[in-house]
């Protein structure tokens, strides 16, 4: 089975940055000015982790899957759950709320605030190891991301 066809990841930017090529994951690829119309779903046993197959259901494409994601807040397509309820914009929505000019996100350009990667990460905002919290948060001293120069991409 193939992997997701992240069209929402194709629209992200290469940047270089100090010689290092790299896809700019936090440009916004998602108008926020659409307003979203559909139908909702509720998710059964047969869609649980797969939103391929409920783009490929509803779209006759499976294309539309991160989109779907995307839109419904969900960042890990394993997070899809029996009984979820997401909404399923109509197909001109899909485009339309993709169809926005990426420019380079503000954590790439330290020419607007050179100390702003420096304080988003700021450990205040981090939980302590005991301290109860999902799965996906970090906790105080920890990174939740590796850089791979060599191939230019940052891991989560």
């Amino acid at each position: 089975m193939p992997g997701l066809d992240y069209k929402i990841l194709s629209k992200k930017p290469i940047v270089t940055r100090n010689g290092v090529k790299f896809q700019d994951l936090a440009v916004q690829t998602i108008d926020p000015n659409v307003e979203i119309s559909g139908s909702f779903l509720v998710v059964n046993k047969y869609y649980v982790a797969r939103p391929d197959l409920i783009s490929l259901a509803v779209y006759g494409d499976d294309k539309y899957a991160d989109i779907l994601c995307k839109i419904n807040g969900i960042s890990n397509p394993f997070e899809l759950n029996e009984n979820d309820v997401i909404i399923l914009p109509h197909v001109e929505t899909l485009m339309d709320i993709t169809n926005v000019e990426p420019i380079e996100s503000i954590f790439v350009d330290g020419n607007k605030d050179p100390d702003l990667v420096t304080n988003f990460m700021d450990t205040d905002l981090q939980k302590d190891v005991n301290s109860s919290r999902s799965p996906n948060e970090q906790t105080k001293g920890m990174s939740n991301i590796v850089v791979d120069d060599e191939n230019g991409i940052i891991l989560y």
